[in-house]
Order: C-alpha cells, then sequence, then structure tokens
C-alpha cells in the first residue's frame, strides 16, 4: 500500500469556501439544473425534518416547485428516502442510492443484532416476524400501525416486550432496504408515513450485500470526493464512524486521497486527487477569485 500524498501548496480559505459552495450548488453560477443533479452533488439530501429536503432545493435548484420532489419520489419512483448517515433520513437518486444503503446495511446489522440480544429476543422469532411483515406489506403499503397490529393479531396476544421486537424488525426491515418509506400527505410539511415492500415499490432499485470494510472505504471516499477538503472530525460527525476506522480507510485510499494544507490551521485536511485537481482548475479560480 503506498502512502498518502502530501500536497506542498497551501489552500486559500476564501477559495476553499467557494469551491465547496460550487460543488453544493449554492453559488449561482454553479446551481443545480434540476432535482436529481442537486441531490448527486449532495450524495444526498438531508431529509430528517419533512421541510428540509426542500428548503435546500429551494437554494439550490432555480424555479425549483415542491412538487418536483414529490413526483421524483412517488410519480417517477426513481429516487427514495432511506435511513442512512447517522441513521438519519436521506434522499438518493436511482444512481447512488445503491451503493450508500448497501454500504450502510452493512454496518448497521451488528448494531441491530445487539438491539436483539438486548431486549432478549431470539433471532429466529425475529426472523419469523419479519417474514410476516414482508407477507402483509408486499401487496400494498401500510402504516407502521397496521403493521404492528396485524403481527400481534398473526402471532396472538403479545407483551410490551414482544412489541418492541415488532419495532425493531420493522426498523431492521427499513435500515435494510427490504421496507421503504412512503408519504402519503401531499403537502411539503405533512407526513401520513407508511411502509412498502421495496422490490413492488422500486422495482429497478437493486440492493446488495458488501463487506463491511469496503462499505466503510466506499462512505469515507464518496464523502471526501463530495465535501473535501475535509478533517477526520468532519468525517465521523458525517458518516458515523470510528476515527480509527476513518484513518483505516484513508490508507487504504492512498491512491486516490491526499493530505492538503488549508491556510490558517494545523488541522490535517483531505481531499480526492480529482477533487484537487477541480479546485486548481484556472476556469474555477477566474470564475470565484
Amino acid at each position: 500500500m503506498s502512502s498518502l500524498t502530501i500536497t506542498k501548496e497551501k489552500l486559500d480559505r476564501s477559495k476553499v469556501i467557494n469551491y465547496i459552495f460550487m460543488k453544493q450548488s449554492v453559488l449561482p453560477k454553479f446551481q443545480s439544473e434540476n432535482v436529481s443533479n442537486a441531490i448527486d452533488n449532495l450524495f444526498g439530501l438531508h431529509a430528517a425534518r419533512l421541510p428540509t429536503p426542500f428548503t435546500t432545493l429551494f437554494s439550490r435548484v432555480p424555479g425549483f416547485e415542491t412538487q418536483a420532489l414529490w413526483d421524483h419520489l412517488y410519480v417517477k419512483i426513481d429516487h427514495i428516502k432511506l435511513r442512512c448517515m447517522r441513521r438519519t433520513l436521506h434522499i438518493f437518486t436511482a444512481g447512488v442510492c445503491s451503493d450508500c444503503p448497501s454500504c450502510y446495511y452493512a454496518l448497521s446489522i451488528s448494531r441491530l443484532l445487539h438491539s436483539n440480544k438486548k431486549i432478549g429476543a431470539n433471532m429466529d422469532y425475529v426472523s419469523k416476524i419479519k417474514s410476516i411483515i414482508l407477507s402483509f406489506v408486499q401487496n400494498k403499503p401500510m402504516t407502521p400501525k397496521e403493521i404492528v397490529n396485524l403481527v400481534k393479531f398473526e402471532l396472538g396476544n403479545l407483551s410490551d416486550e414482544d412489541n418492541k421486537v415488532i419495532t425493531t424488525a420493522m426498523k431492521e426491515l427499513w435500515e435494510a432496504g427490504e421496507l421503504c418509506y412512503i408519504n402519503k400527505s401531499t403537502h411539503w410539511g405533512k407526513e401520513e408515513r407508511y411502509y412498502g415492500y421495496t422490490p413492488s415499490v422500486y422495482p429497478k432499485l437493486h440492493l446488495y450485500h458488501m463487506d463491511i470494510k469496503e462499505a466503510q472505504k466506499k462512505l469515507v471516499h464518496y464523502y471526501i470526493d463530495r465535501f473535501g477538503p475535509v478533517s477526520i472530525k468532519d468525517i465521523a460527525w458525517w458518516s458515523g464512524l470510528s476515527v480509527k476506522v476513518i484513518r483505516d480507510s484513508i490508507r487504504e485510499l492512498a491512491d486516490e486521497v491526499i493530505i492538503v494544507e488549508l491556510d490558517g490551521t494545523n488541522i490535517e485536511h483531505f481531499m480526492t486527487v480529482r477533487g484537487l485537481s477541480s479546485y486548481l482548475d484556472t476556469s474555477f479560480n477566474k470564475m470565484v477569485g
């Protein structure tokens, strides 16, 4: 494995800020042509709160209308809302979403298994509940309450602990991509939550299993490429990965990632080779400099 390259040139802080705003489609000259382009530039649109994705797109897509995002999610079915970074909701386009949730599926399973053990759940029992849930939603999406009530009816009277197992099973199915989130409210600030069977709702979306180290490395690379120059702390906040995992992943990416010196700070920052080339591009510097 080769060692990381260290750039000799110190990057100007004001130009770096402009460069990041350019990549995130905030600067007027570099705004996105459409919703999909804006989402890809951000590698996922933060959607933990209902209005957040809309306000983000208003500032990045000229003439954006709320119906445009709704159409992508529930009419064209080429965008999907998933629990990913830091287990928060993000919206992805079909082009990148298979990679990202597949990464997080690999990272979330061990945590979910620990959660099942913590509440004393038998894994065969959890698997049975998951099969029941999937059988209910395969033909039509249902609300979480409908799912819980149907599972309880199928299995008989259940305790509060069993209810926790059902909820955990739903979360695991959602994080694994087998269940998908659907908001049936047409108002951009309201929610009518349903869960559907992902292969039925999104037939063109293909999630796949991934080695955990490969998943970690991909996420680190995506973040550095989309948002660099970034520090270890920045990557940890975004991804939820430990500092050790991030450093190990960066070492694995030595041919694609470089260390850069940022004016006004002694903290190590990282960019991809492609990112630095874009930053140093004369046409970019002429437009924002």
